[in-house]
């Protein structure tokens, strides 16, 4: 897995003030496993991003930063799709949130 984060600051939304904004881009290119094919993005590349998001979104990560006032957009790539797919990603995910 390979985890790249982008962060911007933003003014939060009047309706959800306490949220800020995750965006997951889930890459699965057709070299990390025989199920992917090229030209279509693989159906659980759609699902990891989702859950990855929700999962990120429900996280305590005002420790870390304050999520409220950022917009965050992310892109995960996976290059070897062998099992826990999601738990690498989200593994990767919280390794890019942290601060150096």
């Amino acid at each position: 897995m390979l985890a790249a984060i982008k962060m911007e600051v933003m003014t939060p939304a009047k309706e959800a003030p306490d949220e800020g904004c995750v965006a997951i881009d889930f890459h699965m290119p057709p070299i990390c496993s025989p199920i992917v094919r090229p030209g279509r993005p693989a159906e659980v590349a759609h699902v990891a991003s989702k859950q990855l998001s929700e999962t990120i979104i429900r996280q305590d990560f005002d420790i870390i930063f304050h999520i409220q006032e950022l917009i965050t957009f992310e892109t995960v790539a996976s290059y070897y799709a062998d099992g826990a797919l999601f738990d690498t990603a989200l593994l990767a995910t919280v390794a890019a949130f942290l601060p150096l």
